[in-house]
């Protein structure tokens, strides 16, 4: 039987509070793809770390994991944190799949001019 998971990878911040929306963004996940298991790890500042997510994904006894980096570029941070997942991952029989960063997708149009209509009417 396969059970997939996905993880989210995100850079995390010295803000508190600040992981609230990657959070939302975990239970958006789960809602809309019905997979029930949904983990974040931060690469810095934040916790859980990208390795202690990992483990967490492990213990859940998943096949497939599909790891969806929250950056918008491939840069170097982005690249970094798929590392550490892969590491943490070490000789798993874990099935991996990343996603691309969010990068230019067309579906960011959306929300940027929803972002800059709402600071219009600020």
């Amino acid at each position: 039987m396969t059970t997939t998971g996905i993880l989210l990878v995100a850079h995390g911040s010295i803000v508190p509070g600040a992981e609230a929306d990657v959070e939302q963004l975990a239970r958006f996940l789960r809602a809309a793809t019905g997979i029930p298991t949904v983990e974040i790890g931060y690469l810095e500042y934040t916790e859980p770390s990208l390795q202690a997510a990992v483990k967490v994904c492990l213990a859940q006894g998943l096949t497939d994991l599909l790891v969806v980096p929250y950056f918008l570029t491939d840069g170097y941070l982005c690249k970094k944190a798929l590392r550490i997942v892969r590491e943490a991952l070490g000789g798993t029989d874990l099935l991996l799949y990343e996603t691309n960063p969010l990068g230019g997708a067309p579906e960011l149009i959306e929300a940027m001019l929803e972002a800059v209509a709402r600071a219009e009417r600020v």
